[in-house]
């Protein structure tokens, strides 16, 4: 009666978690009363008599406890002390339910977690042993790049701090704009155009060329201010690429490939910057001009260097077709065999053919 008063006091509880618990506690503590009451199950202070004399079992004779082997009767035993094991746990998580049911609900809510706590270590959560898994701590794995994941080697000093890595990628980094570099609050701090006191400068021939220059003097001057691509300056200005990817001496402009988004961005210079130093490399325009002649002239000889080459091999191949076809000419003629009529041999009955040029003779059947 004491064990359902509890039950029905812990049900008034205001969490529906607490009652829900400790319902079910309620009907594990009828379960094992009833148990307990049970003339079956021996009590726990309770020895098991050396003096039984035998036991009725559901299938077969009874069977006297004498009869019982030693490793039978050690499992009994086993078995029973588990049981006694699991009750006395069972009653433990009773009185501490009973005990919680009997407080407030404001010392239940205050004592969550060490009560939460207190009823796992009487009854742990259930573990699947049959699951085989491997935990790994992602913050210690390098990704290679190719599909795989490797162990970060910390004794190496390349490496960088995994805690100091993730807290510099979440760290929020804004993005810089730089302001527009012919704008400014005062009057004199403008830039001004190199050709003209003009202040509309270009602020992208600004920015990515350092020269100031309006757009008026650009759009008049493209002899000056036009924009080269990379391939226009090797093939015009004879230059090589590690002199156009040197950034001190061009410094370039980077724009989307126009003809295809997925080609490599399209590299621009600035064309008075880019004939200043062609003409110092070549010793003026009419050096530049110079070397461009040489270098038609010189590519002209190669082309008709691997035409006479391939004239000569297509004639060598010719003349051997030819001798070939004369040596197949004075080559004798083949016999060919001109049979005549089939005859039949009067000794051996089978047909026979005879050449006439040659006299060879061939047995040959008629249908």
């Amino acid at each position: 009666m004491n064990n359902q008063a509890s039950i029905q006091q812990a049900s008034t509880l205001s969490s529906p978690e607490a009652s829900l618990e400790v319902t079910s506690t309620a009907k594990v503590s009828k379960a094992i009363a009833s148990s307990s009451s049970s003339p079956d199950i021996p009590d726990a202070t309770s020895a098991p008599s050396p003096t039984a004399t035998a036991h009725s079992e559901t299938v077969g004779r009874p069977v006297a406890r004498k009869e019982i082997s030693p490793e039978l009767q050690a499992k009994i035993e086993k078995n029973r002390l588990a049981a006694l094991e699991r009750r006395a746990e069972h009653q433990k998580k009773l009185r501490l339910l009973e005990a919680l049911a009997a407080s407030d609900s404001a010392f239940f809510d205050a004592n969550a977690k060490a009560i939460n706590k207190a009823m796992e270590e009487v009854e742990p959560l259930p573990k699947n042993n049959w699951t085989k898994f491997y935990d790994y701590d992602l913050s210690k794995m390098k990704d290679t790049r190719a599909g795989f994941i490797r162990p970060i080697d910390e004794d190496d000093p390349s490496n960088p701090d995994p805690a100091e890595e993730n807290e510099r990628k979440r760290k929020w980094q804004p993005t810089l704009v730089e302001d527009d570099p012919s704008v400014f609050y005062g009057a004199d701090d403008n830039y001004e155009c190199q050709d003209c006191t003009s202040t509309d400068v270009d602020v992208q021939i600004l920015r990515n060329f350092q020269v100031s220059v309006c757009i008026g003097c650009r759009d008049t001057q493209p002899e000056r201010y036009s924009l080269l691509t990379k391939t226009e300056c090797r093939q015009d200005y004879l230059l090589t690429d590690p002199e156009l990817r040197d950034d001190e001496l061009f410094p370039h402009w980077e724009r989307p490939n126009p003809k295809k988004a997925t080609w490599n961005n399209m590299i621009l210079y600035l064309r008075c910057q880019v004939e200043e130093f062609a003409f110092k490399k070549w010793g003026g325009s009419e050096g530049l001009d110079q070397e461009f002649e040489r270098r038609e002239r010189d590519k002209e000889a190669r082309k008709e260097l691997k035409f006479k080459k391939e004239l000569r091999d297509l004639r060598n191949k010719t003349r051997t077709s030819v001798w070939q076809d004369k040596k197949m000419k004075n080559r004798p003629k083949v016999h060919q065999h001109d049979f005549g009529a089939v005859v039949v041999d009067p000794k051996t009955g089978s047909s026979v053919q005879t050449c006439i040029e040659c006299g060879i003779q061939v047995e040959c059947e008629e249908f």
